[in-house]
């Protein structure tokens, strides 16, 4: 891996994170919904990086596309069920077969895309 993309990684993780909790406390009362998505979207930013850096192949990002919409439309689908999640079960098996980084990929789009709903 590129020294660079490892350095971009850890500004991101040790600096951006906190300096965005910091300035989203001095916002004031309902601005902490910015704050909330952009430092979810910050979080995910290190894992897409590392991703896109070994250059995946398009039957691999048709995967992880596919079933990260799978996993949404099991979360959507089974909302009125107490205690059940289709979505967890789904994801773990993607990260188990597809391997750690696409599990997240997947989990956190899924869980992004659904949350819209």
């Amino acid at each position: 891996m590129n020294k660079r993309h490892i350095i971009i990684e850890i500004i991101i993780i040790a600096v951006l994170i906190p300096a965005l909790l910091l300035l989203s406390l001095k916002l004031g009362d309902r601005q902490y919904y910015i704050g909330t998505v952009a430092v979810m979207i910050l979080t995910m930013l290190p894992f897409f990086l590392h991703f896109e850096y070994r250059m995946p192949t398009a039957r691999e990002l048709v995967t992880i596309s596919v079933m990260a919409a799978l996993c949404a439309a099991g979360r959507i689908a089974f909302v009125m069920v107490p205690y059940f999640s289709a979505m967890t079960g789904m994801i773990m098996i993607c990260g188990i077969a597809l391997g750690p980084e696409s599990g997240f990929i997947i989990g956190s789009v899924a869980a992004f895309v659904s949350n819209f709903i």
